[in-house]
């Protein structure tokens, strides 16, 4: 997951799109769609590809919906990040649970994700 400061760009969707025109540099962001009044919002995956952003949509409890014109996408840690993070900080402390396929080496020292990418190595 990469991080970006000061990301925002206009932005129309429609409910049921999966892919967008996105300005950033490649990689895999977490993002956040939001009205023009930001009265609803809606956190989404992205993969950005050449300029060509897949979207996995609807996420942390919120719903894909129709982004018509105004309408923005940016870059905010969100909620779900947080919770992930304090997660695996205090699974790392030995006072929390691993979050969903992630694992510790014999020492609990280095955690990783399901898919075997270090995430922490402790000391």
């Amino acid at each position: 997951m990469i991080f970006v400061n000061n990301y925002r760009e206009p932005i129309e969707l429609a409910q049921g799109a999966t892919t967008a025109a996105l300005s950033l540099p490649d990689g895999d962001y977490r993002l956040t769609l939001s009205d023009a009044m930001s009265t609803r919002w809606e956190i989404v995956d992205a993969s950005v590809s050449g300029g060509a952003a897949t979207l996995v949509r609807g996420l942390e409890g919120t719903a894909p919906q129709d982004w018509p014109g105004g309408s923005v996408i940016y870059c905010a840690v969100t909620a779900g990040q947080l919770n992930d993070l304090l997660a695996r900080l205090n699974a790392l402390d030995g006072g929390g649970v691993l979050p969903d396929g992630a694992v510790t080496d014999m020492n609990g020292s280095v955690l990783t994700d399901a898919a075997g990418n270090t995430l922490i190595t402790g000391s």
